[in-house]
């Protein structure tokens, strides 16, 4: 597993999307997680065929990814988020 220290939004995307491309599990720390953290880690879990461990306030998260397989994907995008951040992921 891999530990992660992240101090931006952008990192914290950045490493959920290499995880994810690469199967490698990560621990990302160093952030408060928000709502929107944990939507971003949700979707890249669908993608990938992973898992979440992690919780409104937590200092971290884990993304523990499967395999990203083909196909047509459906993502939830709750008040306060966009297209876009998903689409970031």
């Amino acid at each position: 597993m891999l530990t992660i220290e992240t101090s931006s939004d952008v990192e914290f995307r950045t490493a959920l999307a290499l995880s994810a491309a690469t199967g490698a599990e990560v621990h990302l720390e160093g952030l408060r997680v928000w709502r929107r953290h944990l939507s971003w880690a949700a979707a890249a879990a669908a993608l990938c065929g992973g898992g979440v461990q992690g919780a409104l306030g937590a200092d971290g998260l884990i993304l523990s990814p499967g395999a990203v397989g083909a196909g047509s994907h459906e993502l939830a995008i709750g008040l306060g988020h966009s297209a876009v951040e998903l689409a970031l992921v």
